[in-house]
Order: structure tokens, then sequence, then C-alpha cells
């Protein structure tokens, strides 16, 4: 008895069914949806920018309302429509640009649209451009035993072109590059990102900001550091009547640097070539010895 009372209920509930869409379909009426606030998308903003200026929209943001059939009222969303402003046709006598409307889906249910606006105004002004060092920002340090002996970037500056109310409010350009654990030389090429007196990024496509370039080629060398023991010159002749005892050093060894292939040939530092006299002494003699390393690519 239970188990036909189920059945009954649900061959009732999709009679039911059957019946909502009968009458839907028999008696369909057009509704009116509010979708909300569209923002408006801009083409061909390089037209105003090759005239060295840049704008702003009055209105960035469009309240739309479109009508379609109750049956597909819940199936159109602000998802399906696009609203296009092309700066191509800004005259400097007609500020006023005519709204387009696209339906990127569900183009045949909407059966009509009406927007809170239908022209937008476009207000100018003119860009100013500056010329800005870019900084390089080390982040992290290389792996034990290696350091950064040389980095920059090519170019080393770049030219940065802004509307005249946000330019002086750019101060400085930088690239980042992380060196962590790194053991080997490396050349990448990185985003330049721009910041304010603050320390705060700013967002170049939201201010309309034009750089020279926005990327550089950053170089970055990393050595190998080692440290070698010094050997001395050996003294083999003193003035007559005196006898050469011992020299020493302030240092017994030093660290140089290079690539690790080269280093691994290194174990000392000799001074045998060193030119030191002591044919006049008659006292101790203490004196700076200069001294070149003779090996590739390794430094002091």
């Amino acid at each position: 008895m239970r188990k036909h009372s189920w059945g009954l209920l649900v061959l009732a509930f999709l009679l039911a069914i059957l019946l909502w869409i009968f009458v839907v379909r028999e008696d369909n009426p057009n509704i009116q949806i509010n979708l909300g606030e569209i923002p408006i998308t801009v083409l061909h903003e390089e037209t105003l920018h090759q005239k060295n200026l840049a704008y702003v929209l009055k209105s960035k943001e469009i309240s739309v309302t479109v009508t379609v059939s109750q049956i597909d009222g819940w199936k159109v969303s602000a998802d399906d429509i696009k609203l296009v402003v092309d700066l191509s046709e800004y005259q400097s006598d007609n500020q006023t640009i005519p709204i387009e409307v696209r339906f990127k889906k569900n183009s045949t249910r909407i059966k009509n649209y009406n927007l809170s606006e239908n022209s937008v105004v476009v207000e100018t002004q003119v860009m100013t451009q500056k010329t800005l060092d870019v900084e390089l920002n080390l982040k992290g340090e290389p792996e034990e035993r290696y350091l950064v002996t040389e980095s920059k970037t090519d170019p080393t500056n770049i030219v940065v072109k802004a509307p005249n109310s946000i330019i002086d409010q750019i101060a400085r350009a930088e690239v980042d590059v992380d060196i962590s654990s790194c053991t080997d030389d490396c050349i990448e090429e990185k985003s330049v990102v721009l910041y304010d007196d603050e320390g705060k990024s700013i967002d170049i496509s939201k201010e309309q900001i034009i750089l020279s370039r926005d990327t550089v080629n950053v170089s970055i060398q990393i050595d190998q550091q080692k440290e070698v023991g010094i050997e001395l010159p050996t003294v083999t002749k003193c003035k007559e009547g005196y006898r050469y005892i011992e020299m020493t050093s302030s240092l017994s060894n030093v660290v140089v640097l290079g690539k690790e292939d080269i280093l691994k040939t290194v174990d000392k530092i000799s001074l045998q070539r060193t030119n030191l006299d002591l044919k006049n002494a008659i006292t101790d003699v203490k004196k700076p010895i200069h001294y070149l390393i003779t090996f590739q690519k390794a430094f002091l």
C-alpha cells in the first residue's frame, strides 16, 4: 500500500510539471529584468594617447534592463551583455560618444534592452612624460659560499608617460629578481613595476600609464668564494753583516672570487715574484705588498 502511495505521488508531481509547462507556453508574458550596473569597455584608447591625451569617462558603469519572456527570465544575466565605447569616435568639439551594446550570449532570448544612459561624456587631459632609472631589487641570498659580484639592467632607464594629474605621483621604476639559492649567472627578462612616494605599486592599466618598455633584461653575475692561503716570498740576500730571521704577514689567507671550475685550480696566493729588496735594510722592515691574481676571472 505504501509503495502504491509513493507511485501516485511521483505521478502527480510529474503531471504538475507538465501542466505548468503547458500553461507557461500558452501564457508566457514578457517581463523586464534589471541586470544591474555593467562596466563600460573602452576600445581604441590609443587614438587619444597618440594625440598626447588621457581620458576619463564621466560614467564608468551603466544600468541595463532587458525584456525577456517569463520562461527565459532565469537564464539571463549581466554576463550576457558587453557595453562598448569606441574612442576612435571622439571629437574635441563633441565629447559625447554613444554606448554600443554587444551580446556575448542569449541574444535570441533578449527581446529588448534599455540603458540608464545611451551615451557617455569623455573628458581629456594632457599627458606628460619623464625618465626614470630602473632600480634592481635583489631578493633572497645566493647559496652559501656564493656572492653577487655584478648586477645590471638593460636598458638602465625607461620613459614614463602619464596624465598630468598623476605623473608626479610616480616616484620610481623597479624590477625584482629572486636570487635565492643561486649558484650561477643568470639573464632574465623582468617586468617593470612603478611605485609612488609611499612605496605602493601603481596599476599601469588602470591609470593610463605608457612605458617606453614594460620589461627589461636583467644580468646577474654570481661567483664562488674561496679562502686560500698566502705564500710569502723567499728572501735570499741581506745587507752584509745582517742576518735574515723571518717574514710574517698581517694576513695568513685571503678570500678570492671566481667561477667554480677556475677556483678548483687555486690553492694559494703566491708572492714569490714580489720585488722585496732587503739589501740595504739594517732594521726590521714593514711595508705593504701589492699582488696580482693571475688566474682568469677571479679577483679579491
